[in-house]
């Protein structure tokens, strides 16, 4: 039980600093790039590493059972954030942006 907590911690952490990380990143291509191209290319990436991480090629038989309308909501809830993140970075410093969208 002890090395499954340790595990989710473990990835609690990977996932804060992959996004403190990306946010940077972000920020640098926000003087060249606009808001709509960053996002596109930060969700691209997620989707490529999570789909590696989960191994979703294995899953695909289980894909009739999926929830669609759900998924595509919450895939254009989390596609509008993150506009209005990179919008944000381009008009205010990174730590107040970022600060503002993590307590939400």
């Amino acid at each position: 039980m002890k090395n499954h907590q340790l595990v989710a911690v473990m990835y609690m952490v990977l996932s804060m600093l992959s996004y403190q990380i990306s946010a940077s990143f972000a920020k640098q291509l926000i003087a060249t790039l606009d808001p709509l191209t960053v996002t596109i290319l930060r969700l691209c990436f997620a989707t490529i590493l999570v789909a590696v991480m989960f191994r979703s090629w294995k899953i695909i038989s289980k894909l009739k059972e999926l929830k669609w309308r759900d998924l595509l909501c919450y895939s254009a809830a989390l596609c509008c954030m993150n506009i209005l993140f990179y919008t944000s970075l381009g008009k205010l410093p990174q730590g107040i942006a970022v600060g503002l969208e993590f307590i939400g």
